[in-house]
């Protein structure tokens, strides 16, 4: 398992007795109101912070914001500083799962956690952008979090890529149990085994969040569901999305304890898409990029999707938007329920 939840393995709440898993659930479906537990009471050291008053507040662009904080930290404008060498520390997967934090860049993402009830503890801007971004800001400091100016240079060294917007936020990797996935009537989960692009599971997490989708579960995962590259390629649905994080073993027994038709896909299946009800509850199941399923899902529904050309198989992330927004065609055009019900 190569997830921050890794290093938190457990959670006080009953499993299924044969999984073993952890998950993060939040979102729309718990409510704005965050349920990930305390902050995050670690210190980022600073040093060459001072604190600076209301003039300099108005100043930078922070007007409401200044007339109810009276007090923000000072820019951090050297790149040696400890705070800035831990954050591109944090680029790295290791230093992840060993702290427990998660990086999330630009002002998107950064909203859709903040919507979503997701505890970000801490947001690094450049000077620059904070008359532009005022309004985050003051959200963030509502929703609890610390707000730490740098300059351009400094954000230079920490933000991703030349078109960064001038914001990275900070927060703790959460985690909890497939039992603390949303229970609905006609669950519509997808799983996804042993990826290893971050770029795809991104694109699979904001199709997910597009199609409704009740959750997603990742097993047996060769990308960090906190990897950077991953919120980025989803546009922040990460944290719309309740996520799973299990073994393939674990996921499926949690599955058929549930009573959910597990659909299988493969190139060469002998049925279509096109002949599932997908109107039950039920779980769409997605290999790898290149080696596809493992044998844990042989005995289950196999699938395919047709195809009139020379190619024998579609990228994973389109894979899964076709056949997730079938089931919204079908649920749609069937029921009035919608698929969270």
């Amino acid at each position: 398992m190569s997830t921050c939840a890794q290093r938190l393995t457990t959670s006080g709440r009953a499993e299924h007795p044969h999984a073993r898993h952890y998950t993060v659930g939040f979102g729309k479906y718990v409510g704005r109101r965050s349920r990930f537990g305390p902050r995050s009471t670690a210190q980022h050291g600073n040093a060459d912070s001072t604190m600076w008053g209301p003039s300099r507040f108005t100043q930078r662009g922070f007007g409401a914001m200044a007339r109810r904080h009276t007090l923000l930290k000072a820019p951090i404008t050297s790149l040696s500083n400890p705070t800035i060498k831990n954050l591109v520390k944090l680029r790295q997967h290791r230093e992840r799962a060993k702290q427990g934090m998660l990086l999330i860049d630009g002002a998107r993402a950064l909203r859709m956690a903040l919507s979503n009830g997701f505890p970000v503890s801490e947001v690094y801007f450049s000077q620059v952008v904070a008359a532009k971004q005022a309004d985050l800001l003051r959200n963030v400091q509502d929703a609890g979090g610390n707000l730490q100016p740098v300059t351009p240079a400094v954000f230079r060294k920490i933000g991703y890529g030349e078109h960064s917007d001038g914001l990275l936020g900070l927060a703790l990797c959460p985690y909890a149990t497939l039992a603390t996935l949303p229970a609905t009537r006609k669950p519509l989960y997808l799983v996804v085994e042993r990826l290893e692009k971050p770029g795809n599971l991104g694109a699979i997490l904001r199709s997910a969040d597009a199609a409704g989708a009740t959750a997603l579960v990742l097993c047996d995962g060769r990308t960090d569901l906190w990897n950077p590259n991953v919120i980025r390629a989803s546009q922040g649905a990460c944290f719309s999305v309740p996520v799973a994080v299990a073994t393939a073993k674990g996921a499926l027994l949690w599955l058929r304890h549930g009573a959910v038709q597990i659909i299988a896909t493969a190139p060469l299946a002998p049925r279509s898409y096109y002949e599932l009800d997908l109107r039950l509850p039920s779980a769409l199941v997605l290999g790898a990029e290149h080696d596809g399923l493992t044998s844990v899902w042989r005995g289950e529904t196999r699938v395919r999707i047709p195809m009139a050309g020379q190619m024998d198989s579609l990228n994973v992330a389109q894979t899964a938007s076709i056949l997730l927004f079938e089931a919204v065609r079908q649920r749609i055009n069937s029921t009035p329920d919608s698929l969270a019900t």
